[in-house]
């Protein structure tokens, strides 16, 4: 039988209870991957290696929460996606920012949540939905791979950005640019816990 991993390792085990400006959580902590004693951040942040060969790109960023924790837009856009993997991401929200035509073009992708309490795609009248930075859109879940044995850890919010000029499409994949650069909390190089529990100042 495989180990588990630890479901007790949190690098930071002080409960901040404010959501600092530009992040999607209130408690800013990089969630582990591997089992038991060999736990550590290390494949958690963007860019690290991963999987059976180590050799899986990481996008994104994991960030530690509890299941049924809420999710806030870390910058205000539009609701570009609703929808699900069955493995990956499991039940995501994607937000888009900024526009095509003026070439700042962002997607915000938070992925890992509960199927239920998600922000919407649409309104009413089938047009688009805005959501303001700090608005909730959504529930950490145990959705797609977030809870496989050793690979998914312990519950988490996965959170990747993707710049490019063309609409996302499954032949056009924006590339994905390291999400710490946009975050308002800086995290720790050796066990990925926030420097600071109180919100950095702007």
């Amino acid at each position: 039988m495989p180990q588990q991993p630890d479901p007790g390792f949190d690098p930071d085990p002080t409960d901040e209870n404010e959501v600092c400006s530009n992040d999607p959580l209130k408690d800013m902590d990089i969630r582990a991957t591997g089992c038991g004693d060999n736990a550590s951040i290390e494949g958690g942040r963007h860019g690290d290696t991963r999987g059976p060969n180590n050799n899986q790109f990481h996008p994104g960023i994991d960030l530690l929460n509890d299941v049924g924790d809420p999710v806030y837009a870390a910058e205000g856009g539009v609701v570009s996606r609703v929808f699900s993997q069955e493995d990956g991401w499991g039940y995501y929200v994607i937000i888009q920012t900024g526009t095509l035509e003026s070439g700042d073009t962002e997607w915000h992708v938070y992925a890992h949540l509960q199927e239920e309490n998600r922000v919407n795609a649409e309104n009413e009248e089938g047009g688009f939905v805005s959501v303001e930075a700090g608005d909730v859109i959504g529930y950490t879940g145990t959705s797609g791979n977030s809870d496989d044995d050793c690979s998914g850890g312990p519950p988490h919010l996965h959170y990747e950005v993707r710049q490019g000029d063309r609409p996302w499409t499954d032949k056009n994949e924006p590339d994905p640019v390291n999400p710490e650069n946009h975050l308002g909390t800086e995290f720790s190089d050796s066990m990925g816990a926030a420097i600071s529990d109180s919100c950095p100042s702007n």
